[in-house]
């Protein structure tokens, strides 16, 4: 057998080098009659190893066998195998595909040996033998270092990566990487370059690095574009780029990417990676509450995973159906075992998870074995990268178990600076935001520290400020992701795909090309670098010296009850109020309420008015009367994530109090300089009935605004939101419950949204949105997320204050209100007074439109709102 590694290069390298090339040259040969069996069989090499890399797994297998049969050239023949035999095993059949690849078979010198013995490496490790796995491309590299076959010697540096990776060996996975990609430039392996590419953005994602990882993912796809058909490098890549997107916590994007990659396998017949994909998917389907299509989804992974032999994934499909770690079915007597069954198939990172939610089930009732668990877990991953954040979250659940107030907070600031250092790599402030879903069960632990603690009040504050400091995103991580274009593009696009809804066409076509430009602005925001962003963390908020006449309140949720923590002078008291099940009903009705009042159509007011002052009452009793401390004259709140929806004004508790909404305690007290609204612009979008009567109101009462701008284009609007102090916003607000960044105010040409609003160099001081919805909010992450509006983003981006509706609102109404507020502020009244003012001067009407629009009307802001605004009329 020839043993000389360039006899047959021409053939065997032109697939990652230029593989549509070497398709079409082979193809001829197949349609030239009378060739010889071995010319056929290096063709049938070359257009089965495209169906291979196309995904399709039985055509590659049926071409394959045949150029088996033809081959008359032992060089062409190991060639075949070396793709014969992964077909077969993504098929369905490892043990052949292992048999076929075994060198002590065949008289085969180290070319070929090597070549084998790394192919073989690649199926045992996708069946989780990774020691095995590790041990055959080690000793493929000696053989192939000892031909001179440096370019599969590249290869195999590659396959020596991911294993590494897998085994939870990171630095050194990162070494073969950069060895392998710098050699596959030099060597001009375009496939294998792509391949690396992909890799490395999952080695970045195994850190922590997810902004790295996804442009990883960008420059691996980009590659991917000019290589013809790899169907199975870009489902792969897919496939790696679902479970960073679940990493991160944008899960709808995740269960997109996994039922890509399980279309492409179920089409090819690549039941490997159908068996991953799958898997993924029921994890990401799992995080939507989609129990009964996740557990369908986890079945078939599973099924396959077992009959093929894929440990990892059979494993992790019981993980996670199981109910993600508190145990796991089948043999599995204890957590020992499952820690262990993890870390044997290389899943590093899952069976840290696991021993962490074994321990966090167990700790209340069995903590000798949550102890276990714990230090099981240490001691086996004491030489593996293991996630700092993950680490911290072990110590801080030992901490809990024992009752060690002292060793917990310590290891609470562990948790706080790891998810502080693991937010400035993320790249994006959209990340930064989503990640935040990961700081949910340390704020679990922490809480049940505090909450046991001498001075439960004092501490839990402390808690829940801290962690909202490393959750927020800071005015100076706004990102300069220059998606301008796109997002005209976007605008243009929405704008057509109205007309065709208008003209009664089909909307098929319009609405693909928005939701293609949408996933691509994201897409490149998530992958582009933010500016260091770090919020301080030094100021406690029980440091913070309230003012006499103003009381902080917030609410957690911890173990599905609802807490009621309230701070006044000096004093802190937390204080349980219920579960959360019976106040979320009621903060659903009171919107609904106010929705129905809203809106002209609906007759029967009285029945939505009684409403509204029903469901008012019972969250006034329920979140504000129940706490231990009378209320001051002024009220600041910091709602939890799933009260966002809570109409604050319309509590009777809070009815005569100016109530402003704040991110934490520490930032609105750090907002204290003067209110200046040197430049005054007024704003008008299409289609509201008083708005021009509106304006010219307010118009009136600055005398003579900067600017007002009727009919006004999103080029208007944006040139006076990066130039004015006070702007005035009169237009209709479009809410976007699937993606809060795309949430949007329309003007005379289109929507213009919140992620064109953070390119702006700066932002208004204060921005009063007379807007539907404006007020509006989802939680990116979940429950555990942050939320995120158009009013509370604008927020983040640096407005100081903004004054927005929470739901639809009555354009004449919210003129009405709108004017009045004007009113009170050129009259010197303190912004939070004034709002009160126009807001109780509409609430007093017998108009079930003002009422509402009063109701709904929220004010953000720091402890300046406690001021008046200084300007040409007030000085």
């Amino acid at each position: 057998m020839s043993d000389d590694p360039a006899s047959n290069r021409s053939q065997a390298e032109g697939v990652y080098i230029d593989p549509a090339d070497t398709l079409t040259a082979a193809r001829a040969v197949l349609a030239t009659p009378g060739v010889s069996a071995g010319e056929r069989a290096d063709a049938l090499l070359a257009v089965g190893r495209s169906a291979y890399y196309a995904n399709q797994m039985t055509e590659a297998v049926g071409l394959l066998r045949e150029g088996a049969d033809l081959a008359d050239d032992p060089d062409t023949l190991i060639e075949i195998l070396l793709t014969l035999a992964p077909a077969l095993s993504k098929q369905g059949a490892p043990d052949e595909a292992l048999g076929l690849l075994d060198p002590a078979a065949r008289r085969i010198g180290p070319h070929h040996g090597g070549q084998l013995h790394n192919q073989r490496g690649i199926i045992l490790a996708e069946l989780g033998r990774l020691p095995e796995s590790k041990a055959e491309m080690l000793q493929a590299l000696a053989l192939l270092r000892e031909a001179g076959d440096g370019n599969r010697e590249t290869r195999t540096m590659v396959n020596l990566g991911a294993t590494t990776s897998l085994m939870g060996q990171l630095d050194e996975a990162e070494e073969w990487y950069t060895q392998a990609l710098e050699r596959s430039h030099a060597d001009g392996q375009k496939v294998v370059a792509a391949g690396i590419a992909g890799n490395l953005g999952d080695l970045a994602s195994r850190r922590g690095n997810f902004g790295e990882a996804l442009r990883w993912y960008d420059d691996a796809r980009a590659s991917f574009d000019g290589l013809g058909d790899v169907e199975l490098l870009v489902s792969v890549l897919e496939l790696d780029h679902a479970r960073t997107l679940l990493d991160v916590g944008l899960v709808v994007d995740a269960v997109d990417a996994a039922e890509r990659a399980a279309r492409s396998a179920e089409l090819g017949n690549n039941q490997m990676l159908e068996t991953q994909a799958n898997t993924v998917l029921g994890e990401a389907l799992l995080r939507l509450g989609e129990r009964a299509n996740a557990d369908a989804a986890l079945a078939h992974g599973r099924a396959l995973a077992e009959r093929l032999g894929q440990e990892p994934w059979a494993l992790r499909a019981e993980f996670l159906a199981s109910g993600a770690g508190s145990r796991l079915d089948g043999d599995v007597e204890g957590t020992r075992n499952g820690i262990q069954r993890f870390l044997a198939v290389g899943w590093v990172r899952e069976a840290y998870e696991f021993a962490l939610n074994q321990a966090a089930a167990l700790w209340v009732d069995e903590p000798e074995r949550a102890r276990d668990a714990l230090g099981e877990i240490e001691s086996l991953t004491s030489d593996l990268h293991v996630d700092g954040v993950d680490r911290a979250r072990a110590s801080l659940l030992a901490a809990a178990i024992d009752a060690d107030l002292d060793a917990g907070m310590a290891a609470f600031d562990d948790a706080l600076v790891a998810l502080d250092d693991q937010r400035d790599l993320l790249g994006s402030v959209e990340l930064r935001t989503v990640l935040s879903h990961r700081a949910e069960p340390i704020i679990d632990a922490a809480m049940a520290l505090a909450l046991g603690a001498p001075d439960p009040g004092v501490l839990a504050l402390d808690v829940i400020e801290r962690v909202r400091a490393v959750r927020a995103t800071s005015a100076l991580a706004r990102q300069r992701h220059g998606s301008s274009e796109r997002l005209a593009q976007l605008r243009t696009s929405r704008v057509l795909l109205d007309e065709a809804k208008l003209d009664g066409r089909n909307v098929d076509e319009a609405a693909a090309d928005v939701a293609r430009l949408e996933r691509e602005i994201l897409r490149r925001r998530r992958s582009d670098v933010a500016g260091p962003g770090r919020i301080p963390m030094a100021q406690a908020a029980n440091d913070v010296e309230l003012p006499d006449d103003t009381t902080y309140i917030t609410h957690a949720v911890h173990r599905g009850r609802v807490l009621g923590l309230v701070r006044k002078a000096d004093a802190a008291e937390i204080v349980e109020l219920g579960p959360l099940d019976g106040v979320i009903p009621v903060v659903r009705a009171q919107r609904q309420a106010l929705r129905r009042l809203a809106d002209e159509r609906v007759v029967d007011t009285d029945r939505y008015r009684a409403a509204l002052h029903q469901t008012s009452a019972a969250l006034s009793q329920m979140l504000i009367e129940a706490l231990p401390v009378a209320m001051s004259d002024r009220v600041v709140i910091t709602p939890a994530t799933r009260m966002r929806d809570v109409a604050w004004g319309a509590l009777p508790a809070l009815r005569d109090r100016p109530v402003t909404l704040a991110h934490g305690l520490a930032g609105w007290d750090a907002d204290r300089a003067p209110l200046e609204a040197r430049r005054v612009g007024l704003l008008q979008g299409p289609g509201l009935a008083r708005s021009g009567d509106e304006l010219d109101a307010v118009a009136q009462l600055w005398r003579e605004p900067d600017a007002l701008v009727r009919n006004c284009s999103c080029a208007q609007a944006v040139e006076m939101l990066a130039t004015a102090d006070l702007v005035h916003i009169a237009a209709h607000g479009a809410f976007r419950s699937d993606n809060p960044f795309f949430s949007s105010v329309r003007f005379a040409d289109g929507l213009l949204s919140i992620l064109e609003m953070s390119e702006l160099p700066r932002l208004p001081t204060v921005v009063v949105l007379a807007s539907c919805d404006a007020a509006a909010a989802a939680s990116i992450g979940g429950d555990a997320g942050v939320v995120v509006g158009t009013a509370s983003e604008l927020r983040s981006l640096g407005t100081r204050i903004v004054v927005a509706p929470s739901v639809p609102v009555n354009d004449d109404a919210v003129a009405d209100l709108s004017i009045r507020l004007h009113q009170g502020l050129v009259a010197g009244r303190s912004f939070d007074h004034a709002v009160l003012d126009a807001r109780n001067a509409l609430a007093a009407s017998d108009n079930p439109r003002r009422i509402a629009a009063a109701a709904a009307m929220q004010v953000f802001g720091g402890r300046a709102t406690r001021e008046r605004i200084v300007g040409p009329l007030t000085d």
